[in-house]
């Protein structure tokens, strides 16, 4: 049972998880990628790939596919609500507060899924800016 696998207490943001992981709007790869980057979670086993198109600093494409369990999945589309429009020099600023501020809250148990778009997303970006920065699950929590 999906709502199993949500392990908040709240029944709304249960339901927030719920209808973002029924949502493919997102979910695929995209033509004519300018980055994408894989992020694994060794504690659950989920591995996730975003792709990112990009154009005079902000991020006007973006999808993402992988073995990913319903959190992840969820977080992965609700990222995408956000992320297309979006200068990178912004999106390099968001971590697990800014996703849990932004209505995705999850147990803390499972707060690594809930950012591992993200993360996958920033480190696409740092790819991109050739900074030689790689973030990883301590720095956005």
């Amino acid at each position: 049972n999906f709502m199993n696998l949500i392990t908040s207490s709240d029944d709304e943001s249960s339901l927030l998880v719920q209808s973002y992981y029924t949502n493919t709007a997102y979910r695929g790869q995209l033509k004519n990628v300018d980055v994408s980057a894989t992020q694994g979670n060794s504690i659950c086993g989920d591995s996730i790939t975003v792709y990112l198109q990009v154009q005079d600093g902000t991020v006007t494409d973006y999808r993402y596919d992988g073995e990913a369990s319903p959190i992840t999945a969820a977080a992965a589309a609700f990222l995408g609500e956000f992320i297309i429009g979006e200068q990178i020099r912004t999106i390099l600023t968001w971590d697990g507060e800014w996703i849990k501020n932004e209505g995705f809250e999850v147990s803390h148990k499972r707060r690594r899924s809930s950012i591992s778009a993200l993360l996958a997303a920033k480190n696409a970006l740092h790819q991109y800016l050739q900074d030689g920065i790689q973030e990883g699950y301590e720095e956005l929590l």
